[in-house]
């Protein structure tokens, strides 16, 4: 019985350890856990994602390729830049007028109030034209110690709704190091 129960608790214990090993690093469930040393952050992104890029900065990218013919992405990118800005706000407005004068049809959206991490953000969502194309872009942007981070998502007009959620998962879980 002493045997019997030794391998009953062995296995329970297995079965638990396997359990937890689809969880990585204490990641919320459906997301996968990446840490980005240079720029200082965690990020936590939902599957289907893949890491393209963990350097100096951090890219996202969700095929939504409809054929094997063209390739085609969705992309998150997480970025790190020195400014002398105060807020996100200034940020922004500086930004805004550079985008209206390189950006095709660039058209602000919504601009609304998020957290990056614990730190109030800016949330704005924007569409442009690039290629012919219409494109939505949504940035947060959190700006401190004369530092902006700035995690930008990136979509065609036919695949925004479908992966907006993503980025919102994303700022949802940002972590800075």
């Amino acid at each position: 019985m002493k045997k019997f129960t030794a391998a009953l608790l062995c296995a329970l214990l297995l079965f638990t350890l396997c359990s937890c090993a689809g969880n990585d690093d204490n990641a919320p469930d459906g997301t996968t856990k990446v840490v980005n040393e240079p720029i200082g952050c965690t990020v936590y992104y939902p599957e289907g994602w893949k890491v393209d890029r963990n350097d100096g900065m951090l890219t996202l990218l969700y095929d939504t390729s409809a054929s094997s013919m063209v390739s085609t992405y969705a992309s998150i990118s997480v970025n790190l830049y020195s400014t002398d800005c105060k807020d996100y706000t200034a940020y922004w407005e500086a930004s805004a007028d550079r985008f209206a004068t390189e950006l095709k049809d660039f058209k602000l959206i919504e601009n609304t109030e998020t957290k990056l991490g614990k730190v109030t953000a800016g949330c704005y969502h924007y569409t442009a034209t690039v290629d012919g194309s219409t494109y939505h872009f949504v940035q947060a942007i959190a700006v401190g110690s004369y530092e902006a981070y700035i995690v930008t998502f990136t979509a065609s007009e036919d695949d925004y709704e479908d992966r907006r959620g993503d980025f919102d998962t994303i700022i949802g879980y940002f972590e800075f190091n």
